[in-house]
């Protein structure tokens, strides 16, 4: 091994049970991938949290928060929310697209994120299984989502990104893959 690469002990993540010493707050990493060009590597933890590290230093160059309720910017003396780790259950996938320009990130809960890497920014949240109108009501902290057409969220426990021809594979708890065309 050359590098370790050791998540921040935020409260919300970290690698392995060595990050805190009480069984609440021991994560793992579940999930990981390296950039096409080598220079990052992502990191998800079973506590929600997704970390970009720079591979040649070891350093955390990023850490990928969900996005704040729209609502909350727009309170004037309104005191900032703090953040929160990317995702609010284990995160089962992390995937960088090709160009190093997006990062997608799945997890238990059915939820399936892309973010600009450059700025951490949450461009789009999918939910695996709500179909839109019942995500409408079911969570206002989602900015902008996408449903896929059942009753209720399904687990995500793997996801797969072509990429030469920007596709995303999603594989389901309930035994479906499904699979959404990501060009931008």
């Amino acid at each position: 091994i050359s590098v370790v690469l050791r998540c921040p002990d935020d409260g919300l993540s970290g690698l392995g049970v060595a990050a805190s010493i009480g069984a609440e707050r021991r994560t793992a990493a579940t999930a990981c991938t390296i950039s096409i060009c080598g220079n990052m590597a992502f990191v998800g933890t079973s506590r929600g949290g997704v970390h970009c590290f720079n591979v040649q230093s070891g350093r955390v160059r990023r850490t990928f928060h969900r996005p704040s309720r729209s609502g909350a910017s727009a309170k004037a003396g309104a005191k900032a929310k703090s953040k929160k780790a990317a995702h609010g259950s284990a995160v089962t996938g992390v995937k960088c697209g090709g160009l190093n320009r997006l990062l997608f990130t799945s997890a238990v809960d059915g939820r399936l994120r892309v973010w600009r890497i450059a700025t951490g920014a949450c461009i789009a949240t999918i939910v695996v299984g709500c179909d839109a109108q019942q995500m409408a009501g079911a969570d206002a902290e989602e900015g902008f989502a996408l449903g896929s057409g059942s009753a209720a969220a399904v687990g995500v426990s793997q996801i797969a990104l072509h990429r030469s021809s920007s596709l995303l594979a999603a594989a389901c708890d309930d035994l479906v893959v499904r699979v959404w065309d990501c060009s931008v």
